[in-house]
């Protein structure tokens, strides 16, 4: 007719009603299919561990997120992640290893939670890991946490070096001032008239030597901070594919080195009332106020920050820190070593002629014997410190405790199985509800009743005269409704069909992989 006439809500409901075989018949099938394909999601279970920071740690708080920041580098590693892969069969046919490599990284989650009170350290670690298998969950997660306790036994072995190194070099102090002897007994050598210069000489080659020292003590510090710092930048590439932001602070300090090596090397050649030692305080200062407003700055927004992120910047400050100190040293050396190369080269002492010189000698001496004491009884304070502490009896607690083991998961931890029940029986509902539009589209459109003749006619009905069929189109008719109910149970039924054989040749396996 090309119109329909609007049916009132009693009509509507009427028609849905005489429908409800149908929409009971294809709801059900829906339901079925919907139910067939929820209960093909695997179940995932999690395998949850707690770690605590020891004490000692968190009360020495200076390199401790670079610490943390190796141990979950040195944890999350491709070389580390590989052998379990490749042991419990974590690979799928055809998937790649830095692809299986990437997926369990997302499937281990490690979580740091810090402290509520100023300042805030990490207190605890917790570590999950969700597997198909409860058993297979259990087994990974342990495996994974011996890559922390080795950490604990790293930071054992590298104390135990420091120990030795110091008990190597109060030795060799000890030797040195078993043949100076005490200060009160020592015999003064013959002098000469260039005995002050020997003396300078003797000084500066000492204050050469310390800062040697100190020289090869950070370059080996800065090597492993770079180290790490390569380290965390990969970790942060392959998490969150972002890149520190922090260049401003580090032109600042690397200013603010420059500015303190000129201060140094200016207090030498003028007073403080010069002009170029005034500009360069000047500066400094600038700087240091620009350095505080970006560390207040930093710690305002650092809860926006991923931790990666956060330990990434502290390792690099740490290194321009380092860095500083190094140039520093660098250029007091080329000072020193200036110096002594101005000085004239003194030969052989001839015999002293008077008590002056066998006076300078024995100040010289005893000179030298006080540094040498003072070196040797720090040293004897910096490996009495480490003994004390207990790092190499094994009495200090490590430095990840383990107090809530990986466990046998016992219930799965998804998916939600009641909501998907639930979401299959609304689609099943939605479906068979729009099937009744669609059997019943071509009769709005038709005339069916009077009111239809009433709506399309514009005039009253009288009389209805009922539909008078022959034998011949009786049969005809019955035939045509009985293929249409086989045609609508066989759609009704297809549904279901389709996801049993999905399940039958295991699609619905590989699909929820």
């Amino acid at each position: 007719m090309g119109t329909w006439r609007p049916r009132s809500f009693g009509e509507c409901w009427t028609i849905f009603w005489r429908r409800k075989l149908l929409i009971s018949l294809f709801a059900a099938g829906t339901a079925l299919a919907a139910l067939i394909v929820a209960g093909e999601i695997p179940s995932a279970y999690q395998s949850q561990a707690l770690l605590v920071i020891s004490e000692q740690a968190v009360r020495n708080s200076e390199g401790l997120s670079a610490r943390m920041a190796a141990a979950r580098e040195q944890a999350t590693s491709a070389s580390n992640l590989e052998p379990l892969i490749e042991r419990y069969h974590f690979r799928d046919a055809g998937e790649t290893m830095d692809s299986a490599v990437q997926r369990m990284r997302k499937a281990m989650k490690i979580e740091t939670k810090l402290s509520d009170y100023y300042p805030q350290v990490p207190e605890t670690v917790t570590i999950s890991f969700r597997h198909r298998d409860p058993t297979a969950a259990q087994q990974i997660l342990k495996d994974f946490l011996s890559t922390f306790e080795e950490a604990n036994e790293t930071i054992r072995k590298r104390t135990e070096s420091e120990a030795n190194w110091l008990s190597a070099q109060v030795a060799e102090l000890e030797s040195q001032l078993a043949g100076l002897g005490p200060p009160g007994f020592i015999t003064p050598e013959p002098a000469a008239a260039t005995a002050d210069v020997r003396t300078a000489r003797l000084t500066l080659l000492s204050t050469i030597e310390a800062l040697n020292d100190k020289q090869y003590a950070l370059e080996q510090q800065i090597a492993e901070q770079k180290r790490q710092i390569l380290e965390q930048e990969r970790l942060v590439r392959s998490d969150q594919n972002t890149a520190p932001k922090d260049s401003a602070y580090g032109v600042l300090l690397v200013r603010k080195a420059e500015l303190d090596a000129q201060l140094a090397e200016y207090a030498t050649q003028y007073t403080e009332k010069n002009s170029k030692v005034v500009q360069a305080k000047t500066q400094l200062s600038e700087i240091d106020r620009q350095l505080s407003a970006l560390e207040a700055k930093s710690r305002s927004g650092a809860a926006t920050d991923p931790p990666a992120v956060r330990d990434l910047l502290a390792l690099q400050r740490d290194l321009i820190r380092l860095q500083t100190e190094l140039e520093i040293t660098r250029r007091e050396t080329g000072r020193k070593q200036a110096a002594l190369g101005s000085m004239p080269e003194t030969g052989n002492p001839a015999p002293a002629k008077d008590a002056s010189d066998a006076t300078r000698a024995k100040a010289e001496a005893a000179a030298r014997y006080d540094r040498l004491n003072k070196r040797y009884n720090s040293l004897i304070e910096q490996r009495d410190s480490i003994q004390k502490s207990g790092v190499l009896r094994g009495d200090v607690p490590p430095l990840f405790q383990i107090v809530e083991p990986r466990h046998l998961p016992p219930q799965p931890v998804g998916p939600n199985r009641l909501m998907l029940q639930s979401v299959a029986l609304a689609l099943a509902l939605g479906v068979g509800l729009l099937v009744v539009p669609i059997a019943e589209g071509r009769r709005l459109t038709t005339i069916q009743d009077h009111r239809d003749v009433e709506y399309y006619l514009g005039v009253p009905v009288l009389g209805l005269i009922p539909e008078t069929l022959t034998p011949l189109e009786r049969s005809l008719k019955w035939r045509s409704n009985f293929v249409i109910r086989i045609g609508v149970l066989l759609l009704a039924a297809m549904m279901p069909a389709v996801a049993l054989a999905l399940r039958h040749f295991a699609i619905l396996q590989r699909v929820f992989q």
